[in-house]
């Protein structure tokens, strides 16, 4: 039996990520290819990007790419990679076709900026219809935040959250 993952090779033009499923024996076998992680840079090609425990895959509605959330010395990361053939620009981050950028995290605090703050452990993530606002879980300190990777302001539970900024709508 063959357990192709369309999703992605369609959504990703620059490698195949298809894993075939056989049954146990001799004639079975296993093919993954690896489409993001295994370098050692930011705003780079896919695979030249690092991964340390990448934790979460979420499609983009706008099917411009997909987010990755990666989890790296207690605290997460959240990344895009452009599947396109031009640039994506999300909260402000400008990702170059078939390249990986940091959207959200890796900053030493609790900043209002998405890029500049610590998002701690995120466990979950979800992104709305129109592909404007990201929402991650940080259960170890009781937040649901949500990141606007749009170009225009948005209001969710009467918190206004400008494009590039997160906030805590959940605490």
């Amino acid at each position: 039996q063959t357990c192709a993952l369309p999703i992605l090779r369609n959504a990703f033009p620059l490698g195949a990520a298809t894993m075939h499923m056989g049954q146990t024996g001799p004639s079975s076998r296993t093919t993954i290819a690896t489409i993001a992680g295994g370098g050692f840079a930011t705003n780079a090609p896919v695979k030249n990007a690092p991964m340390v425990e990448p934790s979460g895959v979420l499609l983009d509605p706008q099917g411009r790419g997909f987010y990755v959330l990666d989890n790296t010395n207690g605290t997460s990361l959240l990344r895009f990679v452009n599947a396109t053939n031009a640039a994506v620009t999300l909260g402000g981050v400008t990702i170059q076709p078939g390249s990986i950028n940091l959207i959200a995290g890796g900053g030493g605090g609790d900043s209002e900026t998405a890029n500049d703050t610590d998002l701690t452990f995120a466990t979950g993530m979800a992104v709305d219809t129109t592909g404007n606002a990201v929402y991650l879980t940080t259960p170890f300190i009781g937040y649901i935040r949500a990141i606007n990777v749009g170009t225009q302001d948005f209001k969710i539970f009467n918190q206004t959250i400008a494009p590039g900024k997160i906030k805590n709508i959940y605490q």
